[in-house]
């Protein structure tokens, strides 16, 4: 039912529904961008990811459980950009209802403590945070930048290898679809980075057609029809 889902007040839209979100995030952003090849066989010692819209932190937590499953995978650096920080009550909800990986350690709430359930304001707020992982001597840094996208997009160094676009649906949130965002992708870009997102809107694949990513639809995860992933080509 829509009303289990987790919810922005600020965009009237679902972060994810409880018993399909970490199916989705998988499906969507994991699958979408051919990660488990990826790290298994690295081709670089520290491996880049940039998403748009941090939100509840899921696609995060169940990134990070992942790569901790793999035997020797490369550091990973996870950035990723809100502007709306959830409130510590959604917090709460997600210790107590997604119990497959592990999320909002007490280290990680006392870095972000400060800032939620607040509006980002204009200047930008860089937090960062790293976990070890359990069998090799690799780190996973996330580096979460609050405020406005573009502004934020900007202090970002790529190259990016993988872009999670999760910043709600367009119709709610076109701030996070603007010309101006794919002209950021494609600065953080070389061939070969990948992207996947749930939208298919016909203006976001030919916004990033535009700025030289190869685009195409496929199999959206559950009810949704289509979803777009694509590679960088210049």
């Amino acid at each position: 039912m829509e009303d289990s889902a987790f919810r922005s007040e600020a965009f009237g839209d679902i972060y994810f529904m409880p018993k399909e979100g970490e199916a989705e995030s998988r499906y969507v952003f994991w699958e979408g961008n051919q990660l488990t090849h990826r790290l298994i066989q690295p081709e670089k010692e520290t491996f880049q990811i940039a998403e748009l819209g941090f939100g509840t932190g899921l696609n995060y937590f169940l990134t990070r459980a992942l790569w901790r499953e793999i035997p020797n995978p490369p550091n990973i650096h996870y950035v990723s950009i809100e502007k709306f920080p959830i409130p510590i009550g959604m917090v709460n909800r997600m210790q107590l209802e997604i119990q497959s990986v592990p999320t909002w350690e007490e280290e990680l709430i006392k870095v972000y403590l400060p800032y939620l359930g607040k509006p980002s304001q204009k200047e930008i707020q860089l937090l960062s945070y790293q976990t070890d992982h359990p069998s090799s001597h690799h780190r996973f840094t996330l580096s979460l930048y609050l405020g406005d996208v573009i502004s934020a997009l900007a202090q970002v160094g790529g190259p990016i290898d993988a872009f999670y676009l999760d910043g709600f649906a367009p119709s709610k949130n076109p701030e996070m679809w603007s010309p101006s965002v794919f002209s950021e992708l494609k600065r953080l870009s070389l061939a070969g980075t990948t992207f996947s997102t749930f939208t298919a809107a016909g203006f976001v694949k030919r916004g990033l057609e535009k700025e030289g990513f190869f685009v195409r639809k496929q199999k959206g995860f559950g009810r949704k029809r289509e979803m777009l992933v694509g590679t960088f080509h210049g």
